[in-house]
């Protein structure tokens, strides 16, 4: 495996992480309403007092880091789309297992086919 390969997946490691944080701290906090222009402070006072999600956007950040590494050494035509897949299978089977969501075989077969676009663009890279 290359080294950039490596940085990429380090980084949506760190990335599927972050959304599994954000989405602890979010199940503290309760939906989130946007109806009116004068809820924002008080969504973002809500957001920044819960540990969760402060924690998970910091990580967020941190994954974003490496991302830039990825992106400063490889075209973001190839980059985005293969880090995308990744992130995407990563988060998946991390939903699935820590969160307990619901798999159908619609999202199982989704997933096979980016998986089978993930081998396709490392082949052509």
């Amino acid at each position: 495996m290359s080294a950039i390969m490596l940085l990429m997946i380090i980084g949506v490691l760190i990335g599927v992480c972050s959304q599994m944080v954000l989405k602890s701290g979010l199940k503290q906090t309760g939906e989130l309403k946007l109806d009116k222009i004068s809820a924002i402070p008080v969504i973002i006072l809500k957001l920044l007092t819960n540990r969760l999600v402060v924690f998970g956007l910091l990580l967020s950040g941190f994954a974003a880091f490496f991302w830039l590494v990825v992106l400063s050494r490889k075209d973001l035509s190839f980059g985005y789309p293969l880090a995308g897949a990744i992130f995407y299978i990563f988060l998946f089977i991390a939903s699935w297992l820590i969160l307990k969501e619901n798999i159908t075989l619609t999202k199982i077969l989704g997933t096979v086919i980016i998986s089978m676009g993930i081998i396709i663009l490392i082949k052509g890279g």
